[in-house]
């Protein structure tokens, strides 16, 4: 059972992982490393132990009893496994961005008590002005020195793979922050501002814990200027911002939001009501900028957050996103095309002085991976430890979350374009694709590009949407991205088009088009694909509008 009073290191966030946790890892490196070695080991057993400068002792099928030490490289973002058996090679494995960090994360030994397992615990300070309200933030790029590590006390509740545990001090820190950055003017004052004119302002940012939830309150001062009544009616507002954690049938942690505003102007606050509405937006637009976006909710509606994660070139990306009850994604991904393919676009982050920070949400872990396995032609796949939360605990003392672990696999493909469509017969054999930027190239059957898009991401049919200017890309899950084309001229048989010439040149059937865009392989962008109930040949069509010039039918013959 998860015991809040043990997050004792004082640093902001800390991470146990356990033995099993460990021989989950271990688990999937040695199956990825064993085409290299002369035999095909099997873990037995893994445990924490405390001998001779060893961390853990590893039993192998075949070696038997291996000793290894865990350390963390120069930089901090990866773990150093060394061994005492010269077959085994050293291994390095990368570390999750767990959110912007103050400085280098520390890697301690904690060795385990009758309620609790051993454990690697990895103490991280979070990147926030954690100094006290009271006092002049520190300059940009300088942080409070926090955490000891000989305070450090076993956590890991037997039976678990790993835990994360966020103290109440981290929780004020984070206060803190908000007062220093977001609540701060450009002047260093904690004014409220109506188009540049001081309307308030900000008084303190205080937080609190319970067993059920987080609750930040926000409070501060408006002038409601009424003439002769301005003297009386200053109106106090308490913002608050409620955290509530939730795990999910899966095992995620999504926190459950909701905003509450209220303005008391006093006796007189019934009568005056009506003028503090144009107030309303000051606190909300301070406090949460355009991640939440309570104007857009309306007070009081409950916002969910999860740390997702993306994958951009090949590095592992983590974000904090929302769901509003109301099932819309705040950050939300839109397919959409983009450089002539398809791809997630989410909306660009709010401002930095204008949205609220989640640092401590973002340093909660779900999957840390360990190995990239590139195949160089269409995609890279990426290895990892899934947590699977199943035990949550809040107190006045902190807040926890533990569970199990697995082996988790997430490919995400190479952006690619056409560089051979090969026919046979008018029969379509496959298609040569090339990565961009390169000179590498793989030939895919038709069978092979159909196979590899329905174990993909794209939603078919493939429904696209605009995307704003400013959005951040990534391709869908899977091995092979879908292509985005439009076709530069067009081919009849009396007056049917039946085939399409894209830039290239590439020719394809408008019946393999069809095909191909059914099973995610390509999208005609601007087009209709049309399929009749009466079991008629299928087209595609221009969509429907007030111009001619963008029709198909337009466009020149070859």
């Amino acid at each position: 059972m998860l015991n809040t009073e043990n997050i004792s290191s004082g640093f902001d966030v800390e991470l146990h992982l356990g033995a099993r946790w460990l021989r989950t890892a271990l688990s999937i490196i040695i199956a990825e490393r064993s085409a290299d070695l002369p035999f095909e080991p099997t873990i037995i057993s893994v445990q924490i132990i405390d001998e001779g400068g060893w961390d853990l002792r590893v039993r192998l099928a075949i070696l038997g009893n291996v000793n290894a030490s865990v350390s963390l490289n120069a930089t901090g973002d990866a773990l150093v496994l060394n061994t005492d058996n010269p077959l085994l090679p050293i291994e390095t494995v990368s570390l999750p961005p767990f959110g912007a960090l103050a400085g280098p994360p520390q890697l301690r030994k904690v060795m385990g008590d009758d309620d609790h397992e051993s454990a690697l615990a990895l103490l991280l300070n979070i990147n926030i002005r954690a100094s006290a309200q009271d006092v002049d933030p520190l300059p940009s790029g300088t942080h409070l020195d926090r955490g000891n590590p000989a305070s450090l006390s076993p956590y890991l509740p037997n039976g678990q793979h790993l835990a994360l545990g966020i103290s109440s001090t981290t929780f004020q820190r984070f206060a803190n922050h908000i007062w220093h950055d977001s609540l701060r003017n450009e002047d260093g004052r904690h004014l409220i501002l109506d188009d540049g004119e001081r309307r308030g302002f900000w008084k303190r940012v205080d937080v609190d814990l319970n067993d059920e939830r987080i609750r930040f309150q926000v409070k501060g001062e408006a002038d409601i200027d009424n003439g002769f009544l301005d003297f009386f009616i200053d109106a106090d507002i308490n913002f608050t911002l409620t955290l509530t954690p939730v795990l999910t049938d899966d095992g995620r942690l999504k926190f459950e939001t909701s905003t509450d505003l209220n303005i008391d102007t006093g006796l007189m606050g019934d009568f005056l009501a009506f003028l503090t509405g144009g107030l309303l937006a000051f606190p909300l637009m301070a406090i949460s900028g355009g991640l939440l976006n309570p104007l857009t909710l309306g007070i009081g509606a409950v916002v969910a957050l999860e740390v997702a994660e993306n994958v951009v070139g090949d590095v592992v990306l983590r974000e904090v996103i929302g769901e509003a009850d109301d099932a819309e994604i705040i950050r939300s991904r839109q397919q959409t095309c983009h450089e002539g393919l398809i791809k997630l676009a989410s909306p660009p982050p709010p401002e930095e002085d204008s949205a609220i920070s989640v640092g401590p949400l973002d340093a909660i872990p779900s999957d840390i991976t360990l190995i990239t396995d590139r195949e160089p032609e269409l995609y890279t796949r990426y290895l990892s430890v899934n947590a699977n939360f199943t035990e949550l605990a809040m107190s006045g003392n902190g807040f926890g979350v533990a569970g199990s672990s697995s082996a988790g696999e997430k490919i995400i493909p190479h952006p690619v374009e056409i560089n051979e469509v090969i026919y046979e017969e008018d029969e379509l054999q496959g298609i040569t694709y090339q990565r961009l930027a390169t000179t590498t190239r793989k030939y895919l059957t038709v069978a092979e590009m159909e196979s590899r898009l329905a174990e993909g991401s794209i939603n078919l049919p493939v429904r696209l949407r605009m995307a704003d200017t400013d959005s951040d890309y990534q391709l869908p899950e899977g091995k092979l991205a879908t292509l985005c084309l439009y076709p530069q001229r067009i081919r009849r048989v009396d007056t049917v088009i039946t085939h399409f010439e894209f830039p290239g040149p590439h020719v394809l059937s408008v019946a393999d088009c069809v095909r191909l865009q059914n099973a995610g392989v390509l999208y005609l962008r601007g087009l209709q694909l049309i399929e009749p109930r009466d079991g008629t040949t299928p087209y595609f069509r221009s969509r429907p509008d007030a111009s001619p010039d963008n029709n198909l039918e337009s466009l020149p013959e070859f």
